[in-house]
């Protein structure tokens, strides 16, 4: 049988790891809203796409001081990337 080649952000010995991307603004929004009980309790078993608009109309609308929140501890997890894995680049 072929060996799996496929990347996974794990690491285990056989397979490739990569590097994941520092998140950004709304990926950190996302997963403090889904961390909220009482998200949870209105999407207990939604599919990803269902979730995901449900939390774009909640940034849309969010104020700029929330959104400037989730600016600033996009730059502290940038800088704590940078910290964990000089030199990275992304490459697509």
């Amino acid at each position: 049988m072929p060996k799996d080649t496929t990347s996974h952000s794990d690491t285990s010995g056989s397979q490739t790891t990569t590097i994941p991307r520092p998140p950004n603004p709304w990926i950190l929004f996302r997963r403090d809203v889904c961390a909220q009980p009482a998200f949870k309790a209105l999407y207990p078993k939604a599919p990803q796409h269902i979730v995901s608009r449900a939390i774009s109309v909640m940034w849309r609308d969010a104020s700029p001081e929330v959104r400037a929140r989730y600016e600033s501890l996009a730059v502290l997890a940038a800088i704590e990337h940078e910290k964990r894995y000089p030199g990275y680049k992304y490459r697509p």
